[in-house]
């Protein structure tokens, strides 16, 4: 009797000890829970903010990916290269703009190896023969790991700067 009054009394302790920690373990999950639940809601928050600022910057921004897919753009950068009407997050530049000429593609390469690429007047001639004067930089983003992500163009349509500057010339 006192060998099963022994092992009832540490049977009892152990189913204790097994609840406490339960309990434990359940708060712990509790405050992890919230803990996550406040880290996705700034994360949200981050992303909110980063999607205004790139959607409303005063020049044309486009970041893309290593695949060179739209990942964010700017309403700038939509209004000047007459893209507006399109949803291009996802999409490859490529397949946007199919006369970008070879030149470019070999930025666009550089950048992606790691090169910061620029130009503070550039010209460019679309397909149907539209002359666009650029100014323009092209730059590699980093991954959180140390990677290229992809790049982050920026452009600035200066065409009408210089029609000016040939006018007052002439």
């Amino acid at each position: 009797m006192a060998v099963m009054n022994a092992s009832n009394s540490a049977t009892h302790e152990s189913t204790e000890f097994l609840y406490q920690r339960i309990a434990e373990l359940e708060q712990a999950n509790y405050v992890l829970q919230t803990e996550c639940a406040a880290a996705r809601a700034a994360r949200q928050q981050s992303d909110d903010l980063l999607h205004s600022v790139v959607k409303h910057v005063p020049n044309a921004l486009a970041i893309f990916d290593q695949n060179m897919r739209y990942v964010l753009v700017s309403d700038r950068f939509l209004t000047d290269y007459g893209i507006a009407d399109q949803q291009v997050i996802g999409r490859s530049h490529y397949a946007v703009f199919p006369d970008i000429p070879q030149r470019w593609r070999e930025i666009h390469a550089r950048s992606l190896a790691g090169s910061v690429e620029r130009a503070e007047e550039d010209m460019f001639v679309r397909e149907d023969g539209t002359i666009v004067y650029n100014r323009w930089e092209c730059r590699p983003w980093y991954t959180s790991q140390g990677g290229i992500g992809g790049i982050i163009m920026m452009t600035e349509v200066i065409t009408e700067h210089k029609r000016v500057e040939e006018e007052l010339r002439q």
